[in-house]
């Protein structure tokens, strides 16, 4: 069975891909997470076949797809930027954002929209991976600790440390270091989270940021991170549910408003 009333975005990026299944009513009705791997057609093909087995169908006609890899899907109807996709998405959800920080696996976005959702600036920093996901990836085998653990050790620190390189290479570097002279590893756990936050908070500064902002990215999942974000910008901050999904929905609502039936 065709059905032209479901709508599916797929958000291909570098680390990871996301598929996102609407009905026209703009129900989540289905999502879906994978590592992307070397080959992204491949993980775009597999995203699609998981959304197909889960609802039963045999062709989904209205996809939009976006992120690192969006033309590698080439049975989407259309693709969109990153950009886009994330202001749309963090707008349905809260219909209050102002800015957005996304902390991709490859790169960190900040986006300012309007008070209509519009797009009126954004900053990437994709040359450092010291303000990304892949920074708290790389740490995590350095310290030989699961990255989900992060959250739950840095609770327990007494102290800060403060770190001074803000390359990834160099930090490394730093943490051995700390090691050696017996440093507690929840307190190097916290410091560099800290060194995340400080990292993008000094790309923001660029732009600036507005009230009510929105922290997606699969790095929004470590709770931390909000609060170190609130203490240091005194703002209102949120976090979907789900923060990995945001440009796959953004993708699929797009869809929605273009070809809804």
């Amino acid at each position: 069975m065709v059905n032209n009333s479901y709508f599916l975005g797929l958000d291909i990026g570098s680390t990871t891909s996301k598929a996102v299944v609407l009905d026209k009513n703009k129900k989540l009705l289905f999502f879906f997470i994978i590592d992307s791997g070397s080959n992204l057609k491949n993980s775009a093909n597999i995203l699609y076949k998981t959304c197909l087995r889960h609802l039963k169908l045999e062709n989904i006609k209205n996809i939009i797809s976006t992120g690192y890899g969006r033309y590698s899907a080439s049975f989407s109807k259309k693709q969109i930027t990153e950009i886009t996709a994330h202001a749309i998405g963090s707008k349905f959800l809260y219909p209050k954002t102002r800015t957005i920080i996304d902390i991709g696996g490859q790169d960190s976005k900040i986006i300012k929209l309007d008070k209509d959702g519009n797009v009126i600036n954004f900053i990437m920093n994709d040359k450092c991976s010291a303000g990304c996901g892949r920074f708290l990836e790389n740490m995590s085998k350095k310290l030989n600790i699961p990255l989900q653990d992060f959250d739950k050790l840095a609770r327990k620190a007494k102290k800060d440390l403060k770190l001074n390189s803000t390359c990834t290479v160099f930090q490394e570097s730093e943490i051995v270091s700390c090691l050696a002279k017996k440093e507690k590893k929840e307190t190097i756990i916290k410091s560099l989270l800290t060194c995340l936050v400080n990292k993008i908070i000094s790309l923001g500064s660029n732009i600036g940021f507005d009230k009510d902002i929105i922290l997606t990215g699969g790095a929004a999942k470590n709770s931390l991170l909000k609060i170190y974000f609130n203490n240091t910008l005194n703002k209102k901050f949120v976090t979907p549910k789900e923060p990995q999904i945001t440009a796959a929905l953004g993708a699929a609502l797009y869809g929605l408003n273009k070809f809804k039936a």
